[in-house]
Parts: structure tokens; C-alpha cells; sequence
């Protein structure tokens, strides 16, 4: 009689999590985080509005990739997605680039724009009433 009561609370504690993932899954919002990353060089006699331009262009694709990722993620999950958090930053980093050269020797000298982001998407699932998101 142990033994049987003992199964039962293993079975009931290993399928709980999964009944309430099955459940999850119908009505629940399912949130999903995701990083990018771009990097580009840039001329290191860049002048600052140089600067500010190689920032806006390595952080536009970051816009477009979150984009494409709601998308991705809305016909994957069957549902509707939105961004319901988004942090872009930006960075000129100086950098030497390895080279073979003689002992004593510097590199040649280098700038990179890096930029990156961080994105929280909300998956909706259609509901009974509703139809699922088409692709």
C-alpha cells in the first residue's frame, strides 16, 4: 500500500508540471527573450558625425531583426506577437588588430561600431473564439 500511495505522489508530482504546461499553452501568453548583436569597422579618423551615422546604421538592422523575430515567433506559436520590451546600445570600441609583426610592434589601429539588443516578445494564442494568426 506504500508503494502504490508513493507512486501516485511521483506520478502526480512528474505529469503536475506537464498538465500545467499543456494548460499554459492553450490560454497563457508565453514571453520570450532575445539578444542581437551587430558589429562593423569604421574609419578610426572618423569624425563625430561620422560616428553618429555608423551608430544609426548598425543599430537599424537590430530594429528590423526584432521585427522579423515577433514574426517568426507568432507563426511558430500559431498566435499574436508583440515587443513588450526593447533596449538597443550602441558603442565605438578602438581596437588593435592582431597581425603578424616584428617584436615590439604595435598592430594596425581599428574602430568598431558595436550594437545590441535586447527584446522580451508577448506570444498570444489564439483563442477558441478567434482563428490563429495567419503566416
Amino acid at each position: 500500500m506504500k508503494l502504490a500511495s508513493a507512486l501516485v505522489f511521483v506520478f502526480a508530482a512528474i505529469s503536475a508540471p506537464a498538465l500545467a504546461q499543456e494548460c499554459r499553452q492553450c490560454s497563457d501568453p508565453i514571453r520570450v527573450s532575445a539578444n542581437f548583436q551587430v558589429s562593423a569597422p569604421i574609419d578610426k579618423d572618423a569624425s563625430g558625425a561620422e560616428l553618429g551615422k555608423a551608430i544609426s546604421s548598425a543599430s537599424q538592422p537590430l530594429y528590423d531583426l526584432v521585427s522579423r523575430q515577433c514574426e517568426v515567433l507568432a507563426n511558430e506559436y500559431k498566435g499574436e506577437c508583440r515587443v513588450v520590451q526593447m533596449n538597443v546600445n550602441a558603442s565605438i570600441n578602438d581596437r588593435r588588430i592582431p597581425q603578424f609583426v616584428a617584436p615590439g610592434e604595435r598592430g594596425a589601429e581599428q574602430q568598431r561600431v558595436n550594437a545590441n539588443a535586447n527584446a522580451v516578445f508577448e506570444i498570444t494564442p489564439p483563442s477558441a473564439d478567434k482563428p490563429a494568426a495567419k503566416p
